[in-house]
């Protein structure tokens, strides 16, 4: 077919005027072999980071540090989910040296899929009861560092959902808010409770007291129930896509 090519592995097929170059039946050295593994940007730590990136875009060109701080992950880990974000074709790194986003919609979609996977197992999800049904009414979270997530931030976002269960992120300490609320363990109750795993300044459309809109969007979808499903989209489409 006459495909000019080169390899790492020593190989090639050049044909030019006055140049002919045939190489064939070299294998790759051992060391210079690409270690076949996960993912790292979807990974538990990096889908820290990549969360983060995809909340506040300001960050993905931020000092390692700054990122590393609102993903409340070491700081060695960043510069290694930023190139397996560039392994992947999820982000590129301009001749100047800004990165960005190639297909943000796209890396969203990605995080969404693998969050409930891969980190909402390790954010120490716990079930609780109420003495009232309607008891999450009047509570404000944010009075104790803490965000509604799934099908409350759902209906107080967008207001089309009537909340069977209650989602919420809280701070390592949950105790304050357990007992001003008078929440009881139940492993079959409504009401879960996971820590908080990030560390971000309220975005100009955030609502004070909810998750960012992306995690919003992730619990309703990872919930497997029509109903939620539904509202899922409804949430991407109108505040996440092409935003």
């Amino acid at each position: 077919m006459h495909l000019q090519f080169l390899d790492a592995a020593g190989n090639a097929y050049l044909d030019q005027d006055g140049l002919f170059v045939l190489i064939q039946g070299k294998r790759l050295h051992r060391g210079l072999r690409l270690r076949e593994k996960p993912a790292r940007a979807f990974d538990r730590t990096g889908l820290r980071v990549v969360f983060a990136l995809l909340v506040n875009p300001e960050l993905l060109n931020a000092p390692y540090r700054e990122i590393a701080k609102a993903a409340g992950v070491a700081l060695g880990t960043v510069g290694r989910i930023l190139t397996d974000l560039r392994m992947q074709g999820q982000i590129i790194e301009q001749k100047d040296g800004e990165r960005r986003w190639v297909d943000r919609d796209r890396a969203m979609k990605a995080w969404a899929l693998n969050y409930p996977l891969r980190l909402r197992p390790k954010l120490n999800p716990r079930r609780y009861r109420a003495t009232d049904d309607t008891w999450w009414h009047q509570v404000d979270p944010a009075a104790f560092g803490g965000y509604w997530g799934g099908e409350v931030a759902a209906a107080r976002r967008k207001g089309n959902l009537a909340p069977t269960t209650a989602t919420l992120y809280l701070p390592e300490n949950r105790n304050p808010f357990l007992t001003a609320h008078r929440l009881r363990a139940d492993d079959q109750g409504p009401i879960e409770i996971l820590d908080a795993f990030w560390d971000l300044p309220e975005r100009p459309r955030q609502v004070r007291g909810l998750a960012p809109d992306l995690l919003i969007y992730a619990d309703l979808a990872g919930m497997g129930d029509p109903r939620t499903h539904e509202e899922a989209e409804r949430i991407y489409d109108d505040l996440l896509a092409g935003a």
